[in-house]
């Protein structure tokens, strides 16, 4: 423990002051330490096939433009839809991947609450769109989405008011760049912005809504404002152009941040020994106590 003991016995009593100052230089000191004594590893690309480009996750976005309209993909009953087709009325895109375990999940289970909370009409009044950007996830991965999420809505939804897709690679890059969706391949998953799109009837975009806080738990979950995103659906209904969200950006990340456990495995340490040290100062006040005084013998 980072402290200075003033000790004072000549009155009996035994004083001391904690350095919180030096304490916090010290954390200060082991944090950086932990980020420099290994250069952390650079933030993963991905290069598409056919190109030399890195491609590194992040968000552009493309309010005004439009969804490819030759993107094909295919829903959790195998049949194939034409991405467009399913634009008839207001849409809430959710671009994620089914095997995530971080954000992913909590967003789908954002999407599940929101017909309570909004005051429109799913399926009359807007569609949810999942679609998965790894192209290795099957049909089979689609279904079990759908079961897992879409039972808030109720039997009386019909099932095309949320759509759960899957498309292939090449189907995959031409939607996420018309997006400005890019995510890169991580060796647990995928690296990629937590990111709702809402596009306009016939597919031009509208506006983004950022995931911009989460905190991991059953007791805090991902959340959207509902009069935010039911004002993101009345303006695409209306044909309008949303405003650039200016909220901070999620990322989803299915590794642990660069030297993140080296750090806070020093603390831990840090706090074991402050323990020892604390138990070692209590058994020398206690043998302290049972001294006899000076010249008691006499």
């Amino acid at each position: 423990m980072a402290c200075l003991l003033l000790f004072n016995l000549g009155n009996g009593t035994l004083e001391f002051t904690i350095l919180r100052r030096v304490r916090g230089s010290l954390v200060l000191a082991v944090f950086l330490w932990t980020l420099t004594a290994r250069p952390p590893a650079a933030w993963p690309v991905s290069v598409e096939a056919g190109s030399t480009e890195p491609v590194r996750p992040g968000l552009t976005e493309a309010r005004g433009g439009r969804v490819p309209a030759d993107v094909m993909a295919v829903d959790d009953h195998g049949a194939a839809v034409r991405l467009v087709d399913l634009l008839d009325r207001p849409a809430v895109l959710a671009l994620v991947y089914y095997s995530c375990e971080h954000v992913c999940p909590l967003v789908l289970g954002a999407l599940g609450e929101l017909p309570a909370t909004m005051g429109l009409a799913p399926g009359r009044d807007y569609r949810i769109i999942t679609l998965s950007f790894d192209e290795a996830d099957a049909t089979a991965d689609a279904a079990t989405a759908r079961a897992n999420y879409a039972k808030p809505l109720g039997p009386s939804v019909p099932a095309a008011t949320w759509m759960f897709l899957t498309a292939s690679a090449e189907n995959i890059s031409r939607l996420t760049k018309a997006l400005g969706f890019r995510f890169a391949r991580h060796s647990h998953g995928f690296i990629h912005p937590s990111v709702l799109v809402v596009l306009e009837p016939g597919g031009r975009i509208s506006s983004y809504i950022h995931v911009s806080r989460t905190a991991y738990g059953v007791g805090y979950p991902v959340t959207f404002p509902p009069g935010t995103l039911s004002a993101a659906l009345r303006g695409a209904a209306a044909g309008t152009t949303g405003a650039e969200d200016a909220s901070p950006l999620l990322f989803c990340y299915p590794g642990e941040p660069p030297a993140q456990g080296r750090f806070f495995g020093l603390m831990t340490a840090m706090g074991a020994g402050t323990l020892v040290l604390m138990a070692l100062f209590f058994v020398y006040l206690s043998t302290l106590g049972k001294r006899p005084p000076p010249g008691g013998g006499e």
